[in-house]
């Protein structure tokens, strides 16, 4: 069985489990509480690594597809890649000729490579 299938299998066994529990969990005294003052610390660790504010990228590979789409490999030069999943999206800052702008990208890869690949179409007269 390919991986995408067995993770989309684990992800949505966890979703019927987490569901399954949901009413309970929110009772009061059920569960952890995440919010309380002793885990400040601990969860804004967690949630920066997984949701980086910025991250630098440097571009690693420039993949011609057709006459007009490349795909750009994308590997992250300041610490790991968080967690992804392909169909995610990516907004991209640049700074041009002292004008900074971003666009959003979605993800094309596959975790597993370790980079971000993003598909884009561009104007003929530009490549």
């Amino acid at each position: 069985m390919p991986l995408e299938k067995i993770n989309w299998f684990l992800d949505v066994s966890e979703y019927r489990r987490v569901a399954k529990n949901r009413k309970a969990l929110r009772e009061p005294g059920q569960g952890t509480d995440y919010t309380h003052e002793r885990f400040r610390d601990v969860v804004q660790r967690v949630v920066s690594r997984i949701h980086p504010k910025r991250m630098k990228l440097r571009v690693e590979e420039i993949l011609a597809q057709t006459a007009t789409a490349r795909t750009f490999c994308f590997e992250r030069v300041d610490g790991p890649l968080p967690p992804f999943r392909a169909g995610q999206y990516v907004n991209v800052i640049v700074n041009i000729e002292g004008i900074r702008t971003s666009r959003p990208y979605s993800i094309s890869s596959t975790p597993l490579r370790g980079v971000w690949n993003s598909r884009c179409e561009t104007n003929p007269a530009d490549l």
